[in-house]
């Protein structure tokens, strides 16, 4: 009955150390995509250097501006 019981407490302690393996190896998979979702966001939405090639370039949102300073100016008359 002892021999049994150490089998199983033997299987039981190899089982662990898998475990743990896999523990280690995923807690590095996850600092690993952790990083990248970092570096990839800082590249997505950091600071960006925009220089206007041509000077006479409106802004994005101008034409809309000015589309709604017009649709104003006619509601209120």
């Amino acid at each position: 009955m002892t021999t049994t019981t150490e089998k199983k407490l033997q299987r039981s302690l190899d089982e662990n150390q898998k475990v743990l393996k896999q523990n280690r190896e995923l807690t590095k998979q996850i600092q690993t995509l952790t990083e990248q979702v970092a570096y990839l966001t800082r590249k997505l939405y950091g600071s960006h250097s925009e220089k206007m090639t041509d000077p006479n370039q409106l802004s994005l949102f101008a034409n809309c501006r000015i589309k709604l300073a017009t649709l104003i100016k006619n509601f209120r008359q």
